[in-house]
């Protein structure tokens, strides 16, 4: 099942992508707050 497989890489991969997304957006204003 080589689409399967592609299909789970392609879902990990923007699971990692929205994480690091989000990380940056919730870190971005309280670095603004302390400066």
């Amino acid at each position: 099942w080589p689409l399967f497989e592609s299909f789970h890489v392609a879902v990990l991969n923007f699971s990692a992508v929205l994480a690091v997304v989000s990380l940056s957006l919730f870190v971005q204003p309280s670095e603004r707050n302390i400066y």
